[in-house]
Parts: structure tokens; sequence; C-alpha cells
């Protein structure tokens, strides 16, 4: 599952120039004490959005839900899991991912995106809001 994420940050969201942020767990276990999470979460910017779908529906992946401000793909095989995309459609959005920072994910020395602490408590208050 990590795996697909990385495929995607390297061979595929960088080639394309998606704008992007890792949000979610797995941004959460770069700032804390790591937690299980069985998905990956990123929010794109809204002029993105094709761009970033289009690598996963290559990949095998199917659209499992899509909403105005997100879409669910889930993988064809339970081990690659589900990618959700959060879509920065709004100026905070946007924001959120002008201010990533750069992570290198210690398992697979990747560098990637990741979305700030004060922004992942402001997404996740609108998560149960």
């Amino acid at each position: 599952m990590i795996g697909a994420s990385w495929q995607l940050h390297k061979a595929e969201f960088a080639r394309l120039k998606v704008r992007y942020v890792l949000i979610g767990g797995h941004a959460v276990n770069l700032y804390s004490d790591p937690r299980f999470t069985d998905d990956m979460d990123f929010l794109v910017h809204g002029d993105d959005l094709e761009k970033a779908g289009r690598p996963l529906l290559e990949m095998g992946y199917r659209v499992a839900q899509r909403t105005t401000h997100f879409t669910q793909y889930e993988g064809p095989l339970q081990v690659q899991g589900i990618v959700d995309i959060q879509h920065g459609s709004r100026k905070y959005g946007t924001e959120m991912i002008k201010r990533s920072r750069w992570f290198r994910f210690p398992e697979t020395n990747v560098r990637i995106p990741v979305v700030g602490p004060e922004d992942l408590i402001g997404l996740k208050i609108v998560a149960i809001a």
C-alpha cells in the first residue's frame, strides 16, 4: 500500500507536476508517534485533480466515491488499499499546499510534501464538524 503511494509520488505526481500534500494518518505519523492507518490521504490542488486521478486509474484503481470536495479510489488488490484525495479547490486548500513541508520517510528514503501540523488539526476539526 505505501509502495503504491511512493510510486505515485516519484513516478507520476512529480512528473505530471501535480500540486499536492500528504494529509491524514501518514502525515500525523511524521509529527508524532506512529499509529496504524490503512489508506493514503492527499490534498490536491483543484486544477490538478484530473492529473492526479489519471495514474491511479492506470494502476487499476477505481473511483469508489466522489463528491464535490473528495474522491476515494480503491485499489484492485486489497494490499493496494484506498487512496483518498481531498479537492483543494478553495483558497484555504491551495494555501495549505503552498505551506507544505518536505519530509523524508525513513523506510523508503522518499521525500514528499506534507501538510503542516496546524493545518492537520484544522482538517480534523472540519472532518468531525
